[in-house]
């Protein structure tokens, strides 16, 4: 798996600072988050959680590759953040954790999943009621952008309506989306424009 093979390189200095300017975009949109229980999905080496770990109660950080998990359990053993736990995603959706979480959240991940609304819907059953899910993605963008990612067969970004039905689609309401950040990737010797949306929708 691709993000198995980058999982040791994976924090680099442009994504840690890009990991702190969205979770600030994720605090900001939320009140009153020291009693609530958050699910990271797609955590990768637990960058955004990190940056969350005094806004939640709890937050479970969850993720396709093993190898992302294993460098945030040693992140997190470092650093002593009690409040973060790692959770295997086959896991997620065996029922423990339905109706469990206030908030989830998810930043550049559900363009790498093929069918956004089933899985929307997935993340819309282990909300609570009145929770809320925040997806921080890209807007649509060329495709050099993924040419460097081996085997990459996701969404060029999206089309905001688009991501938007999909929320409505699966019973989220009171659907809020804005741009919140703007930056340039170097990809084989070019440079792409990017811009991410976040978009909010409530239970």
């Amino acid at each position: 798996m691709y993000f198995d093979d980058v999982a040791l390189n994976w924090d680099t200095n442009a994504r840690i600072q890009r990991a702190k300017i969205l979770s600030e975009k994720i605090s900001e949109k939320l009140n009153n988050t020291s009693d609530l229980y958050a699910l990271d999905f797609g955590c990768g080496t637990g960058l955004m959680a990190l940056c969350l770990t005094e806004s939640f109660k709890e937050i479970i950080c969850t993720d396709l590759s093993e190898k992302m998990l294993e460098v945030l359990n040693e992140k997190i053993a470092l650093s002593k953040a009690d409040n973060i736990n790692t959770l295997p995603i086959n896991e997620l959706y065996s029922g423990e954790y339905d109706n469990k979480f206030d908030v989830i959240y998810s930043s550049m991940v559900i363009h790498h999943i093929l069918d956004i609304r089933y899985e929307i819907s997935r993340l819309f059953r282990l909300l609570k009621e009145n929770g809320s899910l925040i997806i921080i993605d890209l807007d649509t963008v060329d495709k050099l952008f993924h040419s460097e990612d081996a085997g990459f067969d996701g969404h060029h970004g999206f089309e905001r309506q688009d991501i938007i039905n999909a929320f409505e689609n699966c019973g989220l309401k009171d659907i809020s989306i804005k741009t919140i950040y703007s930056g340039i990737k170097d990809v084989k010797n070019s440079k792409v424009n990017y811009s991410l949306f976040l978009i909010k929708g409530n239970k």
